[in-house]
């Protein structure tokens, strides 16, 4: 049902702002709400399964000695997350260097003549390059 346009002083018409009923106005809102909190929700919800598939994959290879549930009685979230930050960055450090890249460039050429492995490991390589 469409109103009438109406008429101001200088005879410009003007239409009428259509009333929205409360059902639709709160579902406007709720719809709004949802776009601003479901990539929140999503971010954390990723990052925490991220988070814990690293913790429970880095934490089992950690010695006693360094893990911190042995000093507490609780696990720290992310624990794993760091170890594995600290172990790339030396990695990195130790690539960067001569004897890291000759031993890399050895490895590449092997991993190159593999037969089923050079197809995955040339499609990584290739996805690496173009991210860094």
């Amino acid at each position: 049902m469409a109103k009438k346009p109406t008429s101001d002083e200088n005879g410009i018409m003007n239409p009428k702002p259509r009333r929205i009923s409360l059902w639709a106005w709160l579902r406007g809102r709720f719809l709004a709400g949802m776009v601003i909190a479901a990539p929140i929700a999503i971010t954390f919800y990723v990052l925490q399964f991220l988070i814990n598939f690293i913790d429970n994959r880095v934490k089992p290879l950690l010695p006693p000695v360094i893990q911190p549930e042995t000093y507490t009685n609780y696990a720290i979230p992310g624990f794993g997350v760091l170890v594995m930050i600290v172990a790339l960055t030396i990695l990195g450090g130790v690539a960067t260097n001569l004897i890291g890249r000759s031993v890399i460039s050895a490895a590449d050429r092997i991993l190159s003549r593999l037969p089923i492995v050079r197809n995955v490991y040339a499609a990584f390589k290739q996805l690496t390059e173009v991210i860094a």
